[in-house]
């Protein structure tokens, strides 16, 4: 029966082009490489290699099989890989639910570098409110979560402190608000309010709905499209907002109230349905690494 170090040996052979050159390359005999070869072609009942004085080659048999021993090689590193996974109890699968304006390609540069120092753990990414994630949490639909910190939430979940995101009041250029100064709260009622509402029918406290006819979604980018279309004006992470203010498609509205704007909680959760292990514990440490730059 042939084994994995002999296909091992021929893959090799194939790429540095010569038994001399992997005997070197492992510091081995020469004879013990060609040795291994030969045993191989005889496990096979096929002529593998073309043996000609100073090239070597391979035969339409070894070009043939050439793929399929390499994706064997392959599957048998993926259960390797996984036997120490199991063994390190790090997690099969991790659900990650984020807050929709809070997941960005920053972060997702983060998650390449989980990735390589987690390769058998699947990772499943999830964008919604805060209030859906929040429910996901609490449930056990997800293992971790990343959200505005919401003061009216029920302890049905582990919270962590990750940092803050600024909110600022956005409109269009167009609107009647973005030429007024010291903006009051009545002259915020006059106008349509965009809200941002969870599919649970939740507003943020910082963000609750001021007009008397106000429109919802459960997306900021929704909101911010519908504000750069002058419907109406809405609270947008600022960091969102930033592209579209400095082509002018937005402009900040000069509150009497926050005149900087309002720094919100951005807090990190963790189910008590779940198992922490090794890649979980990463993922926290990420986090809290990423936020605290």
């Amino acid at each position: 029966m042939y084994t994995l170090e002999q296909l091992k040996l021929f893959v090799l052979v194939t790429e540095l082009g010569s038994f001399s050159a992997v005997a070197r390359h492992l510091n081995r005999a020469q004879s013990g490489i060609s040795q291994a070869i030969s045993n191989l072609e005889i496990e096979f009942n096929q002529t593998l290699f073309i043996r000609e004085k100073g090239a070597l080659s391979l035969t339409e048999q070894g070009n043939v099989l050439l793929p399929q021993i390499k994706l064997l090689l392959q599957q048998s590193q993926f259960l390797d890989q996984k036997l120490t996974a199991l063994q390190q109890k790090e997690e099969h699968h991790i659900t990650l639910a984020f807050e929709e304006s809070l997941l960005n390609e920053d972060f997702s540069q983060q998650l390449k570098i989980f990735s390589e120092r987690f390769p058998m753990t699947i990772i499943e990414l999830i964008t919604a409110s805060t209030f859906d994630v929040e429910n996901m949490i609490a449930t056990g639909q997800a293992q971790l979560g990343v959200v505005y910190k919401n003061y009216t939430t029920q302890n049905e979940f582990d919270m962590f402190f990750l940092g803050h995101n600024r909110f600022i009041a956005v409109a269009s250029p167009k609107h009647p608000l973005a030429t007024q100064t010291a903006i009051s709260l009545d002259d915020l009622t006059r106008h349509r309010h965009l809200v941002h509402r969870s599919l649970q029918q939740k507003e943020h406290l910082f963000s609750n709905a001021l007009s008397a006819l106000p429109w919802y979604s459960n997306s900021y980018y929704n909101l911010m499209s519908l504000a750069e279309y002058n419907t109406g004006w809405t609270d947008l992470p600022e960091k969102l907002a930033e592209p579209a203010l400095m082509q002018g498609r937005l402009v900040k509205l000069d509150l009497e109230a926050e005149t900087e704007g309002n720094l919100v909680p951005v807090v990190g959760l963790r189910s008590r349905q779940a198992n922490y292990g090794k890649a979980m514990q990463y993922l926290v440490d990420l986090l809290q690494q990423y936020w605290q730059k």
